[in-house]
């Protein structure tokens, strides 16, 4: 009885490391480059994040430029001065949310995820998007 009760629990363990493991994939983190916006864009847990040498207003017209260039739907865009708040959907019906905080005077962190377990490659194209209208 012990003996069967020790293989039931290691089973349990191995699988919940396997899917300790599995989780992880998704928390690693990549540089993706870094080209006169400012700080080099990080892809880390699904999303893309880059800090900007642009002001937040600047960002979020830039954000709305880029998604229009995609020829993707604004279906919510709430901004202050301190922070932006964007979301829209591609036609696979991938959702992309765009979350904009200023970190300082003329300096926005920009946050950008594509679906619900994040799209790199599309991530990656929005903010190339958002700095190039920003004129970064």
């Amino acid at each position: 009885m012990r003996s069967g009760r020790l293989r039931l629990v290691t089973k349990a363990g191995v699988v919940g490391l396997m899917a300790a493991a599995l989780t992880m994939v998704g928390c690693i983190w990549l540089a993706v480059g870094a080209a006169g916006g400012g700080l080099a864009a990080v892809w880390y847990e699904g999303k893309v994040e880059q800090t900007l040498n642009a002001d937040i207003e600047t960002c979020h017209r830039a954000a709305e430029r880029a998604l229009a260039d995609l020829k993707l739907p604004v279906l919510k865009s709430r901004a202050d001065a301190v922070t932006a708040h964007l979301e829209s959907e591609y036609a696979d019906r991938k959702h992309v949310w765009i979350n904009l905080e200023a970190v300082g005077t003329g300096i926005t962190k920009v946050t950008i995820r594509v679906g619900l377990v994040g799209d790199q490659n599309r991530s990656v194209s929005l903010l190339e998007g958002i700095k190039r209208h920003a004129g970064l």
